[in-house]
C-alpha cells in the first residue's frame, strides 16, 4: 500500500467508506489502517479485512 493511500485512509478512519477491489466493493466503517491491510465493519456486523494490494479506489458514499 502506498504512503499516499495510507494517508488518505487514515484521514477517513471512523467514517463510512466504499472500497473498490478486483473482487467486489466493500462498504462500511473504516475501523483500522495497518501497513498492508485495512479493516472495514459492514452494517450487517461483518468485519472485512482488505489487503492493501487489492484496493483500487476509496470513496465516501454520497
Amino acid at each position: 500500500m502506498s504512503t499516499d493511500l495510507r494517508r488518505v485512509l487514515i484521514k477517513l478512519l471512523g467514517r463510512t467508506v466504499t472500497v473498490s477491489t478486483d473482487f467486489a466493493p466493500v462498504t462500511g466503517i473504516l475501523s483500522s489502517v495497518q501497513f498492508d491491510y485495512i479493516v472495514i465493519n459492514e452494517a450487517a456486523g461483518t468485519v472485512v479485512f482488505v489487503p492493501g494490494f487489492a484496493i483500487n479506489s476509496v470513496r465516501e458514499p454520497i
